[in-house]
């Protein structure tokens, strides 16, 4: 007997929905993203940053294989992260420059911070465009409140393919109210959308803060979820306080543990 198969004896989609590349791009990008404003932040917070408008500084580098310098004579507030041919930081190589602007001192309430980039790589990915950070001011405990925030996409490049990201972020920055890095953690709420390296459309939404501290630069705790498409839901757990660049994914009910 000869069994001819249609469409009603195909297996469901979802059978076969258990692709994590996407969530792996994600997560791989977003952990960029949050090293740059880190690194931003702190050389922002110190006194040969923006805080204190100091006249011009120069270094061999704010990460010692860097030049870093800043102008805080002219009306807009600059700082410049030289990375030339590229150094190791961070957990990761920095290649090319980053250029931080704020019309002021820095952090303040309402002023903005504009990041941009030239020929700038983390890894083998190339950053283009810019994005924004703007001030909220402290909360009662003294911790500065930030939004990472965007008009217009940042784009990616990677393998000559691009990923769209409009990042809509709420980063709590808990200095500790003490005058080092070290005790320094953030805590980050929010959402955002674009499109992935593989050219799928995305939305995201933390929903359990994301969670980092000064000695880790892989996400400690939070959770995300990631719609792809017409896929199913990807439930990204970020890691429950350990510093590994782990995270388990779960589709329709089956948690997969990925690299990022």
């Amino acid at each position: 007997m000869v069994v001819i198969c249609s469409m009603a004896c195909r297996k469901s989609d979802r059978d076969f929905d258990k692709d994590t590349s996407g969530s792996i791009e994600y997560l791989t990008v977003e952990k960029n993203l949050y090293n740059i404003f880190r690194l931003t932040q702190e050389a922002a917070f110190t006194t040969a940053g923006i805080s204190s408008l100091q006249p011009g500084f120069q270094n061999t580098g704010w990460a010692d294989c860097d030049t870093f310098y800043t102008d805080t004579i002219s009306s807009t507030k600059m700082m410049v992260f030289d990375f030339k041919n590229g150094c190791y930081y961070l957990d990761r190589h920095f290649k090319g420059k980053m250029i931080v602007l704020t019309s002021g001192k820095w952090p303040q309430q309402g002023q903005k911070m504009e990041i941009s980039f030239q020929d700038f790589y983390t890894d083998n990915i190339l950053w283009g465009e810019k994005f924004e950070i703007l001030c909220m001011g402290q909360n009662s405990l003294g911790n500065w409140i930030m939004r990472i925030q965007n008009n217009d996409s940042l784009i990616l490049h990677k393998d000559q393919r691009a990923f769209f990201l409009f990042p809509n972020y709420t980063v709590l920055h808990n200095t500790n109210n003490t005058p080092v890095f070290s005790d320094d953690k953030w805590t980050s709420t929010g959402t955002n959308q674009g499109r992935l390296f593989n050219g799928a459309p995305f939305q995201a939404e933390i929903t359990d803060s994301i969670n980092l501290n000064y000695y880790c630069t892989h996400f400690l705790t939070g959770n995300v979820q990631l719609r792809q498409g017409n896929l199913s839901l990807r439930e990204i757990a970020t890691g429950q306080g350990e510093c590994d660049n782990s995270a388990t994914v779960k589709i329709n009910g089956v948690n997969y543990l990925v690299i990022y």
